[in-house]
């Protein structure tokens, strides 16, 4: 018995120095990323804080905001700094760049427009809660004048005049608004923690319909061809038909909440769950095409570049996976948490980490900038 005992115990300590060990997934099974290629890491920007906010790309510069309360501005050329912005709390929203200006909400409760070129606040307008997602660009139903849409925690949907910053309208909902709003012609889809698809009118923001999908709504709503593809925290993806109101169909693989917005690529939709995966379905009928498993939640919404997807998990790596296989091109360990989603630069790819930095990333052999 005692030699059976110290067996198993030596059998234990070689294990953890081979490393054979590997890391429990939630249905019992286990993952390690196969031997495959890392991106070629070209620089990296480190901020005060946590980076949730998704870069914009504009001008050869990136604008993203960090739990530090700052917004920035780097150059893609080298990562340098250009300017930055103190807000008086985090900053976890997607900027929004718009004819030199970039729109930003802060969990100070106040969004702002700062000039992209100086970092100079032009005007700010306050809410009554925390704005957490990003802004949206909306014209004036004559087409003259540009509006900016974005939700707060105070459970409304604000519409402000781009240049002035002034309320054209606002739309109140029944509970918190995260995600951005998504404009589909004459029409702002958005879901909420009320647990509610709401779609209203862009000229007035007067209610069309609301839509019961049976929980929180934390990310974006993805919109094309009349439809709206939209993810709750129970772990289910819907189609809605936003003319007539109806659920088209319901997917219930995701086996955790989804905090990660849903992505259209013809004719595939693409989101993360935090069952560690990341899910592709048919658009048409909902039907799993594939998912692939990381170690960790997955809230980053997935950007797709050509025939790839670029997605980050809480396990701290970049995944690169094909679209249309869901088999694993490249794997960058960053050794941080990933929620941001990715950002696209020429042949960059920008992500932000929960340890504060931004890295610029390219596939190895390439020696393009960012754009």
């Amino acid at each position: 018995m005692k030699i059976a005992i110290v067996s198993a115990i030596l059998l234990v300590i070689a294990g953890v120095i081979l490393g054979v060990f590997v890391l429990s997934r939630p249905d019992g099974g286990a993952n390690r990323p196969p031997p495959v290629p890392a991106l070629d890491v070209v620089w990296r920007f480190r901020t005060g804080g946590r980076i949730e906010s998704t870069p914009a790309v504009s001008g050869g510069r990136a604008f993203f905001g960090s739990s530090d309360g700052k917004v920035y501005a780097i150059s893609l050329a080298d990562g340098n700094e250009l300017w930055t912005y103190k807000t008086d709390d985090e900053v976890s929203a997607a900027p929004l760049v718009l004819e030199g200006r970039v729109y930003v909400g802060s969990q100070d409760d106040t969004f702002y427009c700062i000039d992209a070129d100086t970092g100079e606040m032009r005007w700010k307008h306050a809410t009554d809660d925390n704005i957490v997602g990003g802004a949206a660009a909306v014209r004036s139903p004559d087409g003259q004048v540009q509006w900016v849409v974005f939700g707060s925690h105070d459970s409304r949907l604000y519409c402000l005049d781009a240049a002035k910053g002034k309320e054209v309208w606002r739309y109140k909902s029944g509970s918190y608004i995260n995600g951005s709003a998504t404009v589909a012609g004459d029409r702002i889809v958005f879901g909420g923690c009320d647990r509610l698809l709401h779609v209203v009118r862009a000229a007035d923001g007067r209610r069309i319909h609301t839509i019961d999908i049976g929980g929180f709504v934390v990310g974006a709503v993805a919109v094309a061809g009349g439809r709206a593809y939209v993810c709750g925290d129970q772990g289910e993806a819907f189609c809605v038909d936003i003319d007539g109101g109806s659920i088209i169909w319901t997917n219930t693989d995701s086996q955790g909440k989804i905090h990660s917005s849903p992505t259209l690529a013809g004719d595939r939709v693409l989101f993360g769950s935090q069952d560690w995966s990341l899910y592709c379905l048919a658009v048409e009928t909902g039907a799993r095409r594939w998912a692939f498993p990381t170690d960790d939640n997955v809230d980053a919404t997935p950007l797709v570049v050509g025939d790839r997807v670029v997605f980050g998990s809480a396990d701290g790596r970049l995944y690169v996976v094909g679209l249309d296989d869901g088999k694993v091109r490249f794997i960058s360990d960053l050794g941080s948490g990933v929620s941001s989603a990715a950002a696209v630069a020429g042949e960059l790819i920008l992500v932000g980490c929960d340890d504060g930095y931004l890295y610029a990333l390219r596939e190895p052999g390439r020696t393009g900038a960012g754009g």
